[in-house]
Formats: C-alpha cells, structure tokens, sequence
C-alpha cells in the first residue's frame, strides 16, 4: 500500500496534527517505516526554494502508479508513449511527420516538408473530494487505505477516461481539455466487428506503426469471437495493434489513436485532507446545496487532485466508430 496514502490516513485520524500523526504512524506501521519517514521529512522547516523531497516524491509516485493502472491514458501509453511536454510553456510541435530524401553527391540536401506549430497546456485538474467520518479513518486502516486507492482512484481514473475518449466531450476553456475524438467525422457503426474493423483501419490517416485501439471491454470480448483471437476484456491486440480497454469508453465507440501524434501535460496526482473546510454536499434533485462544517460534524475530508491535459497536433492522429452494435 502507498506510503503516502497512509501518511494521509494518519494526517486525518489525528485531524492534522503531525507530532500525533507521527505517533500514530509508528504504533501501526513500525518506527522505522517510510510512513514514519514522511513525517520525519514533513517535521523539518523547509524553505520553498528548496527542491521536491525525493522520499515525498516517490511516495507521489505511488499514486500516480495506482490511476494509471485504471487510467485509460495510463493503458494507452504503456503500448506507446505520447508526446510529454510541460505545463504552461510554448512549445514547437510537428503537425505533420517530417520527411527524408536521397541526395547525391554535391546536390542540395531536400528540406523537410514537416510543419510546426507553437503549442501551449494549461495547468487543468480534476478533483475527487470524499468527506469521511473520524471513526472511519482511527481503525485499523486498512478500511480507509482501502477506500483511497479503489473508490478515489477510481473515480479519477473514469472522469479521466471518459474525458479523454468521449466524442460528447467539447471541452471547457481553461477548465477541462476537449476529448481526441470530439469534432471528427466518426466511423459509423455496424454488428459486425470485422466489418467495423476493416473500416476503421481505412479511414485512419494517422501511423499504424504507433496507433492504439480504445474499446469497451464487453467490445473485446465481440472481438475474440469474431475472429481477433488474441484480443479479450482485458485488451490484448487487433490485427497486430495492441487493444486496450476502459468503461470510460462510451458504448458503441471504438477507437484508433496514434499517441506520437497527441500532446501530454501530466502533473501527476495529489492527496490532502483537511478537517476544517466547510463543504456543500448536492446538488440534490431540487438543484440546491447543503452547506456542512467538517469540524461541527465530526468529519474529514479526503481530497485527490489530478493535474493534467492534452490536445491532438497531428491531422488524422485520431479515429473512431460510433454506434457500433456488437
């Protein structure tokens, strides 16, 4: 389990106070552990120029571990990687592959015909904020450890997903990055997937060397029995190009996405608690908030944060059927 994930659950169950915390940490994960540590690290006035702690970093680590392993994104680039760039920094980006020519002896050397373009990602992040009882939080743990690294995990790792995929998702400025599929001219769909597959493969102008197959797990599974052996829930490969699959992925979508032709800004993930914050909890059916202070109602609050972004700078980088019917 996360080290940081526990340094978190100790944080909570002694509402904050780190002396306590460090306590806590050693009675139920042994004085030496990195829980311990961590508290140890956090103990320590730091300036703010001074650089990431590394045993804080690993810990972070840890957590990005956990969602990518949901993470549709996370699955998409163990089978290739995407372009990393950082955060709020101009950027030269090639939207078209460059190209290379025979020259003979003494001949000019051709120019390639590749085009650039200066791009720009945003720091966006998306929140998963679960208030939780202080009972919840002074057991044993292993309750709360559990509860963060499926349910909150989870919950980023869908929105995460389905923000990326979803041809329903135009984006919000300087909110919530557009999905890679919103705005194409989609494959229209059939109920039979050897048919949809060949299509795909068709109309796909970007490189098969480095493309990637998003499905719905249920649609790896139609996959294999139609004939695409080594294809499954789990993904596996189509016709040689590696499938991976998410439920983020809405129904009757089936897509081809080369990630060499798609930026990534990923900032990773971030937990905090706090037990002082007032929250609203709703909307409820009325579109009305109820306000609750932690502190009168004997609550902690969990959040994790995910800091990231992407846009598609490659022309045919992306394709995608809709309305298949497998």
């Amino acid at each position: 389990m996360s080290a940081y994930i526990r340094y978190i659950k100790c944080l909570a169950a002694t509402r904050g106070d780190p002396i306590h915390a460090k306590h806590l940490a050693a009675q139920q994960y042994g004085p030496s552990s990195d829980v311990v540590r961590l508290f140890e690290k956090a103990l320590v006035v730091t300036t703010a120029d001074m650089p990431p702690d590394p045993d804080f970093a690993s810990a972070g680590r840890q957590i990005i571990e956990l969602v990518r392993k949901r993470s549709l994104i996370g699955k998409v680039a163990d089978a290739f990687p995407f372009r990393k760039v950082p955060f709020n920094t101009h950027v030269m980006a090639q939207s078209s592959a460059p190209t290379a020519s025979w020259t003979a002896e003494g001949q000019l050397i051709q120019t390639t015909s590749t085009a650039w373009e200066r791009e720009f990602l945003n720091r966006l992040k998306l929140d998963c904020l679960a208030p939780l009882t202080d009972e919840s939080v002074k057991g044993q743990g292993a309750d709360f450890e559990s509860m963060i690294s499926r349910d909150l995990v989870r919950a980023i790792a869908e929105l995460e997903g389905s923000s990326f995929i979803d041809p329903a998702n135009a984006g919000v400025a300087n909110q919530k990055p557009a999905s890679v599929t919103n705005g194409l001219t989609p494959v229209t769909g059939t109920a039979d997937p050897k048919i949809d597959v060949d299509n795909l493969i068709d109309g796909f102008a970007g490189d098969l060397e480095t493309a990637v197959m998003v499905a719905r797990p249920k649609d790896g599974i139609a996959l294999q029995a139609s004939g695409y052996i080594n294809a499954g829930a789990r993904g596996g490969d189509v016709a040689g190009i590696p499938l991976v699959t998410s439920t983020a992925v809405p129904a009757g979508v089936v897509a081809l996405v080369d990630p060499a032709g798609i930026l990534l800004a990923d900032g990773g993930v971030t937990l905090d608690m706090s037990d002082q914050t007032t929250i609203h909890f709703g909307p409820d059916s009325n579109d009305e908030y109820t306000v609750v202070s932690l502190f009168q109602e004997n609550l902690v609050a969990v959040l994790a944060q995910r800091y990231l972004n992407w846009k598609t700078v490659r022309t045919g980088a992306v394709s995608y059927i809709s309305g298949a019917t497998w």
